[in-house]
């Protein structure tokens, strides 16, 4: 028989939802609570856990964390499904990617800190209360406000056959043609992202990247329904084939990336993309120019392999050094 599962004060029984908030620090003023979704299934199974809004100007991330868990019937669902759609509330209510209360990115403190400010005390809480439940981990983000990025997927190899093997499946269950998959790196062990601190806790776990420039339409303003859609449709799948829920899973077959590059600008001035994202290039093909305030082009960027357009930080005042472009490297890809 299924038992009861409680995330801080909320509990919730075989059969049963509960949907709250729960406390994890305090100001001055006012406590810093952030959304807790338990769907308790009244069938035995593993236990999902998904959060959105680490980084919460990324929004079909929010929104698809919030459809499944209402969408979930828990008297056909094997297992639990754990929620936390908004993990940055400060952040998400001040519009910003990092925790304003502190000025920490929440992709860069976990496990966090018990008596740490705002950021650590909420990456603790979701170590503690959420990813120590879990026998899957789905962490979903998108391209920002400044960004414009292909939907894909991410995943960290840490060396253990089935733990990898579960994350690069999880990959599959969504419709990408490509998955990045890391070796984690020593300077990220001080400073680790939720889904590294899962993986290294041995739960088979993957990152989303849906949505660009925050997930909003250039033409409507409202949300990019193809993004949450591709999200939901992605984590549904995951259910299945881990058997949480009844029905087949279609497993894609994408390229797996393990190298790409960011070009970076060489001097400051306006930055001008010459090539559509997600669009591949070819060894020395220009993807971008950097032009003075009269229209003269001070550099070229330039591919350094046959590669993919993968993201592109977009402002059009660009400082020397900044971030611009990033390729994946399809020379080294396998299938």
């Amino acid at each position: 028989m299924p038992n009861s599962v409680s995330i801080g004060s909320l509990k919730a029984e075989p059969g049963t939802r509960n949907f709250g908030m729960a406390k994890v620090s305090e100001t001055a003023t006012y406590d810093v609570d952030i959304p807790v979704m338990i769907v308790n299934g009244k069938r035995d199974g593993p236990t999902l856990c998904l959060t959105g809004g680490t980084h919460p100007v990324e929004y079909p991330g929010i929104e698809a964390v919030i459809r499944i868990a209402n969408k979930l019937d828990p008297n056909t669902l094997r297992g639990t499904l754990i929620g936390i759609p908004i993990m940055n509330v400060p952040g998400f209510q001040a519009k910003s990617p990092d925790c304003p209360l502190d000025n920490t990115n929440l992709n860069r403190i976990f496990p966090g800190k018990p008596e740490g400010s705002a950021g650590p005390a909420i990456a603790d809480f979701v170590t503690k209360e959420v990813l120590s439940k879990a026998t899957y981990y789905v962490d979903c983000h998108g391209a920002n406000l400044g960004e414009v990025s292909p939907n894909h997927m991410i995943c960290y190899e840490v060396g253990k056959k089935k733990v990898d093997e579960d994350a690069l499946s999880i990959c599959k269950c969504f419709d990408t043609e490509y998955v990045r998959v890391y070796k984690p790196a020593k300077t990220e062990m001080q400073a680790r992202s939720p889904l590294l601190e899962a993986a290294l806790k041995d739960i088979p776990s993957a990152l989303t990247e849906a949505g660009s420039v925050g997930g909003l339409s250039s033409t409507t303003g409202m949300l990019e329904e193809n993004d949450v859609t591709w999200l939901c449709d992605g984590i549904t799948n995951v259910m299945r084939h881990f058997g949480m829920l009844d029905g087949h899973a279609r497993l894609a077959s994408p390229k797996i990336i393990t190298e790409w590059v960011e070009l970076r600008a060489p001097c400051g001035g306006l930055f001008y993309l010459t090539t559509r994202i997600g669009t591949r290039v070819q060894k020395g093909q220009v993807v971008g120019e950097i032009r003075d305030c009269f229209g003269q082009t001070r550099a070229t960027l330039k591919a350094p392999f046959e590669g993919l357009v993968s993201l592109v930080q977009y402002h059009l005042a660009v400082d020397r050094g900044r971030h611009l472009v990033q390729l994946f490297n399809l020379e080294k890809a396998r299938s």
